[in-house]
């Protein structure tokens, strides 16, 4: 081979090389997915956990405000070992939280029909804050994990 056909033979090596990598970084610039994912939730978590010594929690709920996601009526999700717990999401920059426990159309609230607002601190140091409530107690306990 002479030199002129080896310099012309890389030369078309090396554009062929540049195409291919080219072409191939086009596809996997944008992969299909982009635009079609959700993005990541990034909201805390309260747990709250409300305890009644009759153990009924027909019609009681959580009003929630200050939240920065969902402020409004929040229904207990389920009960373990008698509790009540409801999840209440809360955005990042929210520091602290306002909730009631009450029952239907308020006609009854904690704690003991009196008329209190109460406040949960975020603990943004953990993936999830737990708040237990006791019924007819002005109190609750931010319990850590």
């Amino acid at each position: 081979m002479s030199h002129f056909t080896r310099r012309n033979t890389f030369a078309i090596f090396m554009i062929f090389l540049l195409l291919v990598s080219t072409v191939q970084s086009l596809f996997t610039a944008y992969p299909a997915s982009v635009g079609a994912e959700e993005p990541a939730n990034d909201h805390h978590v309260v747990q709250l956990m409300y305890d009644r010594t009759d153990n009924n929690y027909d019609d009681w709920d959580v009003w929630v405000w200050g939240t920065g996601v969902q402020d409004d009526q929040i229904e207990f999700s389920h009960s373990e070992d008698g509790i009540a717990i409801a999840h209440i999401e809360v955005a990042p920059s929210v520091r602290e939280i306002g909730f009631i426990i009450k029952k239907g159309d308020w006609e009854n609230r904690e704690p003991n029909g009196q008329e209190v607002d109460r406040s949960i601190r975020i603990n943004h140091n953990e993936p999830m804050t737990k708040a237990y409530v006791t019924e007819g107690s002005w109190m609750y306990i931010r319990l850590k994990r």
